[in-house]
């Protein structure tokens, strides 16, 4: 779409061409490419791509967003700014209709005053592969290996805490992953479900249901398109019996205090719609806030299925 603009002689930069450098630059290194080299890759037609090029130039306010799905793919720093760069060519970054920088009820994480990005890059970097580490993070795709490569300097990783996830669906080469989990000394999910991730948990502490707890986003509004906020209170009184707040369970496994692994017990896999659309029909006993990992999720009121242990 980008190559489609400059090719046709669409790009409008409008009020923001003060604030604009290296549109020649750009235009060069798109020469490549065109809708018909990029329309096999992306399952688009050409015709098509173009069209909605010329559409979004015509368009007298338009926004082009993206969020998870343009970050999640191999080149998706690129494709995200390349997000940018269409709103750009079309004037259509920080004005009414376009796409906007949001003035959320509650600000992003603070940051130094000054240019630049604001905060620093691989100051340490991973013990096996040696990734750089970004704000304090490494990539997911790191985790396997950090576990199950004994060699290098340093010790593996030999427990863990996985809150509200799922890596080994998500993360690069999840049967390795896989195969790593089940190795740790001990794990801690935090998770209302049962998934392939939490399965390898010694121990799995549920958040109380949604129903019961009231919500306000504190990140994702920073990031829209549209100024909003919503606080939305809990649709049923909160219930202490089973239930622990996340702030409780995550501090029940900090120092002083510490989880207890139960001694490890054979999972069977189960379909998480059916933890929620059918109760057990099996033997049953009390269900309590840390279920071990055999176990489908349970609340406040119901039991766990006999084949599992608390």
């Amino acid at each position: 779409m980008a190559y489609v603009l400059f090719e046709e002689r669409l790009v409008d930069l409008g009020e923001l061409a003060p604030h604009v450098q290296g549109v020649d630059e750009l235009a060069d290194a798109l020469r490549d490419f065109t809708p018909e080299a990029a329309s096999p890759s992306c399952d688009v037609p050409a015709d098509v791509i173009r069209e909605l090029a010329r559409e979004l130039a015509a368009a007298p306010t338009a926004a082009v967003y993206g969020r998870i799905g343009s970050c999640t793919v191999p080149h998706g720093t690129l494709a995200s700014w390349l997000v940018d760069v269409l709103n750009i060519l079309t004037g259509n970054l920080d004005r009414p209709g376009g796409a906007l920088f949001p003035l959320s009820a509650t600000d992003k994480a603070p940051r130094p005053a000054g240019p630049g990005r604001g905060f620093a890059l691989g100051r340490w970097h991973s013990r096996v592969s040696g990734h750089p580490e970004a704000k304090g993070e490494l990539p997911l795709s790191a985790l396997a290996e950090e576990i199950d490569t004994a060699t290098g300097e340093g010790s593996p990783v030999r427990a863990l805490i996985a809150v509200a996830t799922n890596p080994v669906l998500s993360a690069p080469d999840g049967d390795r992953l896989d195969k790593a989990l089940g190795s740790l000394d001990f794990m801690v999910s935090v998770d209302p479900y049962l998934n392939e991730t939490s399965r390898h948990a010694h121990v799995v502490l549920p958040p109380p249901p949604p129903s019961q707890a009231p919500h306000f986003d504190f990140a994702f509004n920073a990031f829209a398109v549209h100024n909003q906020v919503r606080y939305t209170r809990a649709a049923v009184p909160w219930n202490p019996a089973g239930w622990r707040r996340p702030r409780s369970s995550h501090g029940s496994c900090s120092p002083p205090r510490a989880c207890t692994a139960p001694p490890p017990t054979p999972w069977t896999p189960w379909s998480s719609t059916r933890h929620w659309a059918r109760p057990s029909r099996t033997r049953t006993r009390p269900c309590t806030a840390a279920t071990r990992a055999n176990s489908p999720p349970c609340s406040p009121g119901t039991a766990a299925p006999s084949g599992g242990s608390t």
